[in-house]
């Protein structure tokens, strides 16, 4: 009778340890598996923001060359002005200014002016407007 209970005793501790070894392995194949698939979520998110950076460095690139095509108007226009206040006359009028600067309206123009370093001048007698680099008249 002892070895019938000795042997249904290591029988049931072989079973244990057999149901543990398969939970073991279980776990192990599941634990790899999650490990798989996190792998692969990280890579579709990985591409995922590749492509919102390319999208974005796209709009940013195409915002850049956009302003410096405005902006370059703006700075030639501030350049020929500088270079028209700078020669000849220390003033000039705003007919003559307005003549040789187009294409902006009266106030992108004056704006352009005080940028480029003008201060604005009335004739006493005539009440015109003149204009002129700011170092080269007094105030």
């Amino acid at each position: 009778m002892t070895s019938a209970i000795i042997s249904a005793v290591v029988s049931g501790l072989v079973a244990i340890a057999v149901s543990v070894f398969a939970a073991l392995q279980n776990t192990k194949r599941q634990t790899m598996q999650l490990g798989h698939e996190v792998e692969l979520q990280q890579e579709r998110l990985k591409n995922e923001v590749m492509m919102q950076e390319k999208g974005l460095r796209t709009d940013v690139e195409l915002q850049q060359d956009r302003l410096r095509t405005e902006l370059r108007t703006e700075f030639m226009a501030e350049a020929a002005i500088r270079q028209l206040l700078s020669i000849a006359k220390p003033k000039r009028s705003w007919v003559e200014l307005r003549k040789r600067i187009g294409g902006f309206t009266d106030e992108e123009l004056r704006k352009l002016l005080v940028r480029s370093g003008a201060v604005r001048y009335e004739e006493r007698e005539t009440k015109n407007e003149l204009w002129g680099l700011i170092d080269r008249n007094e105030i």
